[in-house]
């Protein structure tokens, strides 16, 4: 298999694949509020240059912002409310006109949005549950999970990630 970053290198570069961003793809752990960078924020900086290069953009849904703001109160979220608006040229806001989006996750959206995807999409995200409802997802090419924290605190991709959870709670 192709390294993980390699797969964003190639994602990033192919016009073929739509990255949408979760909110938790920017979170923490309680504990370490304030204290570190978010596997998220550590990620688009690793990877802003290729973003720019290639200009790819990184979809942001209006329910991502609501979400945002509500929590802004963290240190992690006003962290990435500021780096998004640092790094505008590489987000790209969108909306969508379903009849029910007001009842609607912004989870649920992402999945939909993939569903409707012409191309591939890549999930960046924080949220287990996110990550194994995309994976039923013909269009969703790969799933790029932030853990909040702990031994797994880079980005990997959920088919590396799940694994090496699984073995780190196996030696605790």
């Amino acid at each position: 298999t192709i390294s993980c970053g390699d797969a964003i290198s190639h994602y990033i570069a192919s016009p073929e694949f739509l990255f949408f961003v979760d909110t938790c793809f920017f979170a923490l752990k309680d504990e370490l509020q304030g204290r570190a960078t978010s596997p998220g924020i550590g990620f688009f900086n690793r990877y802003l240059p290729e973003f720019r290069k290639s200009g790819k953009k990184v979809r942001v849904h209006t329910k991502f912002w609501k979400e945002i703001i509500k929590h802004r109160h963290l240190p992690d979220m006003q962290a990435a409310i500021d780096f998004i608006h640092e790094n505008g040229d590489v987000f790209e806001n969108f909306s969508t006109s379903y009849p029910d989006e007001e009842n609607l996750n912004l989870d649920e959206i992402l999945r939909r949005c993939t569903v409707e995807s012409k191309g591939k999409t890549v999930i960046l995200t924080g949220d287990h549950n996110l990550a194994e409802t995309m994976l039923q997802e013909k269009n969703c090419e790969d799933i790029l999970f932030a853990p909040k924290a702990g031994k797994l605190s880079k980005v990997m991709r959920w088919n590396d990630y799940a694994p090496a959870r699984l073995k780190h709670q196996l030696e605790k």
